[in-house]
């Protein structure tokens, strides 16, 4: 009787907390005066009540040391989902104020007011992480059990180095369509500016200079054996799409050799068919081939978790390892933030293996340092630009200008002024810093950096709430799964969820690039651009999700807290180091935009084999 009690009472709070958040932004009592309220009291209550008994059962039934969860383990449990589902709420509530207000007011009255809110969401958020916990190791042992997962002698095909080639070859005629829809390809983003770059040989290391390379060897391929431009665009698109899809073969045969038949047909499945894959896979931008390598690398180190004695043991992996990592480095300049972050974790786990390690990641960084000088003395490429670092920094002070426009001294405004001009400080815009931070004056702040980081301080100290609200504002698709301002950031001609404007001209000094685009399946470019530029996805309930960039982040900082409690699963942090080291770069980045997501999105059928207990085949 107390649990049902309780199940009422924490479901009518819950029901209090969405209404009270859904209430201000519709304006409205759609929530609160409907039987949509009693239907969502009544699915919460019963989730609730039965999240009580979760965790009780026999973790495997099929082990002879099965047994009842010791009290222990159903705490950890319990806390994980509780601790979890407090921060995930949390920033579902604060994520909502700033989405409708576009300002969070730090009253003691206002915060108190977002607590229990959060508080009151945490309970389905927690009774959905217990459930996930207790049905998912579930549904992997019932697909386990399976003639088709067990029998590995039933599908040869799916073993070995025909993995790898099945794999390679169905998911890069998954994609073929989406070529031909799309020829000669997708060169948005900053392809252009690189472009630029190759024709005047003015480059610089703000962007991958091994892309830009490459980039401009296509197209000048194309343009020597065919006179155009086009050509050289689609081998650009073609070559690159083999060597993604190579880069998913590697993961799935990797990963396969320990995993159930069905888990790998999953997997392949998640490669062929997610249409964010097929237009990232179309899209020049660094972005795409860096997510490929840095998925190479997360596989090999998904196989050193589960046995390192035998990973260590074979040089080839020690290899591959190396290779895969510098190339993550070299296509993407946050990539060593990420390895480094995956270094500490990795030496921190693998005490038995740290003279093995240290070398494999040692030389990693040696043959990404010494390829990277390479480049640059050949190109003879000049330092990229420093406001980059910057984007959050500057956000913070554009705001406080506008916001605060009365507490701010003119003196103060005249010393940012100064690296900022005053008409791109009045251009703030919550989600893009590239608008404040495009007139960076370098050579001021170089000549004086201790005169505007106390500028920064100073503002800070006095203005601590206006600064957090710029951060989070800033950054406010990587930690709010219900945010939509990531496909809105440039209001421009086929810039939406995903950029998939054509490179038609380019006009330089001396040179003119014309690439002319022809779709041969018109009717499927729209489809694809119903998702792409008109973002028909949001309007679909429950399937919006699986495009947010925010909740790709937040299944992996669940799963990073799965594996942080569970001893067994804990070594599997090293390869989640990856992404989450990437996560956390992204935090300072200017913008949300979905290629930067790309690569975490490409980790979710780990996140599923490691829910699923699959890790345990694994050895982990």
């Amino acid at each position: 009787m107390s649990r049902l009690l309780l199940s009422f009472l924490a479901a009518f709070w819950a029901v209090c907390s969405v209404t009270s958040l859904i209430g201000p932004e519709t304006n409205s009592v759609v929530m609160s005066n409907s039987f949509y309220s009693v239907i969502s009291f009544c699915g919460i209550a019963f989730l609730i009540y039965h999240s009580f008994s979760w965790g009780k059962w026999r973790e495997n039934p099929t082990e002879e040391t099965a047994g009842p969860f010791s009290r222990r383990r159903r705490h950890k449990k319990r806390i994980l989902a509780g601790t979890a589902g407090f921060l995930f709420s949390l920033c579902i509530v604060l994520g909502t104020d700033l989405r409708t207000n576009g300002d969070i007011i730090y009253t003691a009255e206002n915060v108190i007011k977002k607590l229990l809110q959060a508080t009151g969401l945490t309970f389905p958020v927690s009774a959905l992480l217990l459930a996930a916990m207790f049905y998912l190791p579930k549904a992997g042992r019932w697909l386990a059990r399976s003639s088709f997962a067990t029998k590995p002698e039933g599908c040869p095909w799916l073993q070995g180095k025909r993995l790898f080639f099945l794999s390679w070859a169905v998911i890069f005629l998954c994609w073929v369509p989406g070529f031909l829809a799309y020829y000669p390809g997708i060169f948005s983003y900053d392809v252009p500016r690189q472009v630029v770059q190759a024709v005047e040989h003015t480059y610089s290391t703000h962007h991958p200079l091994i892309h830009t390379l490459y980039l401009n060897g296509s197209m000048r391929l194309g343009l020597a054996l065919t006179g155009t431009y086009a050509p050289g665009v689609a081998f650009y698109t073609v070559t690159q799409m083999g060597i993604l899809s190579a880069c998913f073969a590697f993961f799935c045969s990797v990963t396969g050799r320990k995993l159930s038949a069905v888990f790998r047909v999953l997997a392949i499945g998640f490669f062929s068919l997610n249409p964010i894959i097929h237009l990232m896979a179309l899209s020049a931008t660094k972005d795409t081939l860096f997510a490929g390598f840095m998925l190479v690398c997360a596989a090999l180190l998904w196989d050193m978790a589960g046995d390192p004695q035998l990973f260590f043991s074979k040089k080839k992996n020690g290899v591959l390892m190396i290779v895969s990592a510098a190339l993550m480095m070299l296509f993407r300049n946050n990539g060593m933030y990420a390895f480094l972050v995956m270094a500490a974790v990795l030496l921190l786990l693998l005490k038995d293996f740290r003279k093995p390690a240290l070398i494999i990641l040692l030389g990693a960084l040696f043959l990404y340092q010494g390829s990277n000088r390479l480049l640059i003395t050949a190109c003879d490429a000049s330092p990229g630009s420093i406001a980059e670092m910057f984007s959050i920094p500057l956000q913070q002070i554009a705001r406080t200008l506008q916001y605060e426009p009365d507490t701010v001294t003119d003196e103060e405004r005249n010393t940012f002024y100064e690296i900022i001009p005053e008409q791109a400080a009045g251009q703030y815009y919550d989600h893009l810093a590239d608008l404040v931070k495009s007139d960076f004056n370098e050579e001021a702040f170089k000549h004086a950096p201790a005169k505007y980081i106390r500028l920064w301080l100073s503002l800070g100290k006095r203005h601590p709430g206006c600064y957090l609200n710029a951060f989070l504002a800033t950054t406010l698709g990587y930690w709010y799964p219900d945010d939509t301002s990531h496909a809105y950031i440039y209001a421009a001609e086929r810039h939406g969820y995903l950029m998939t404007q054509h490179m038609g001209e380019i006009i330089n000094i001396g040179d003119t690039i014309i690439v002319e685009k022809h779709s041969f399946l018109p009717w499927l470019e729209n489809l694809y651009e119903e998702m792409a530029t008109w973002n028909k996805h949001q309007n679909v309930p429950v399937v919006s999700m699986l495009f947010s960039p925010g909740l790709h982040c937040w299944l992996l900082l669940f799963t990073a807290g799965l594996c942080l409690f569970q001893k067994e699963k804990r070594r599997l942090l090293i390869p989640l180091a990856l992404p989450f080291g990437l996560w956390l770069t992204l935090l300072l980045s200017p913008t949300v935009l979905m290629r930067y997501v790309f690569p975490i999105t490409l980790f979710q059928p780990l996140l599923l084999f490691i829910w699923t207990d699959e890790d345990r085949k694994a050895g982990s």
